[in-house]
């Protein structure tokens, strides 16, 4: 599948926003569930906000609750929802994956999703897919619905 574009609402858009500014200046971070539309676009359905662990330790590193994880992954068993995306804040830095961003990719045909977050104000939001050869990764169109 050559995925070019996740397409979201603009009540999704806000509500990550919303928790990226609520964590500043740690990082927020938590997991999107989705639906296949056609080849090259999935459907955001559920954004859902995790606990990021790593948060006591460092305001530049985000690493999800292994439980929220544990209980998405419940919810939508037997339901035609897949995880599809894991969002992040950058607090004070571009919407842009960094260098650490790609050493911790371990599920590359997630989505990433990361929000700028700049003086406890969210300043962009920008969707990314991991490259092939884990060397990188590709911008992707975010389509609001």
């Amino acid at each position: 599948m050559t995925l070019n574009a996740v397409k979201m609402t603009a009540g999704q858009i806000a509500e990550i926003n919303y928790e990226a500014e609520a964590a500043y200046p740690k990082e927020a971070c938590g997991l999107i569930t989705g639906l296949k539309i056609n080849s090259d676009v999935l459907r955001v359905v559920k954004i859902v906000p995790a606990q990021n662990i790593l948060a006591s330790e460092t305001s530049h590193r985000f690493e999800v609750d292994p439980r929220t994880r544990i209980n998405l992954e419940k919810e939508i068993r037997r339901t035609e929802e897949s995880l599809i995306a894991h969002y992040h804040s950058h607090p004070d830095h571009p919407a842009l994956p960094s260098s650490t961003d790609l050493q911790n990719v371990h599920e590359p045909n997630l989505i990433w999703i990361i929000v700028s977050v700049n003086r406890g104000k969210s300043q962009g939001l920008t969707a990314h897919r991991v490259l092939y050869d884990k060397s990188g990764f590709r911008e992707i169109k975010i389509l609001i619905d």
